[in-house]
């Protein structure tokens, strides 16, 4: 989840199962829903249960892998992607290419979640 980017469909699926585990019911009766999602995934602080927003954790995750790269450009995993991809351009101003991997179009999309 934090080197590569879902697809929403595959975070709503992910959160629909969350939320039937939740709000489960007899197989007779339907299930009563006592809060609305938004309120569960508030932190347990503020009054929710502590269930995260996949979607919104898989973006901030990705932003700390770009955040990694502009921090640490020496490390092995920038200095493996950044030899892959661009030379020359500065990380902030990178274009995805057509042939770069799924892993590097989602680091560039936490980039600029940034």
């Amino acid at each position: 989840m934090s080197s590569i980017k879902f697809p929403s469909y595959v975070t709503k699926k992910i959160s629909s199962i969350f939320s039937n585990f939740l709000w489960s019911g007899t197989a007779n009766k339907k299930s009563v829903h006592w809060k609305n999602w938004s309120s569960v995934c508030f932190s347990k602080a503020e009054g929710g249960h502590g269930i995260k927003d996949l979607h919104l954790f898989n973006q901030a995750l990705l932003a700390k892998q770009s955040w990694r790269i502009l921090d640490h450009p020496t490390c092995l995993f920038s200095s493996f992607f950044l030899s892959k991809f661009y030379h020359s351009t500065p990380f902030l101003e990178v274009k995805p290419l057509t042939s770069s991997s799924w892993a590097w179009k989602s680091i560039l999309h936490g980039r600029d979640v940034l």
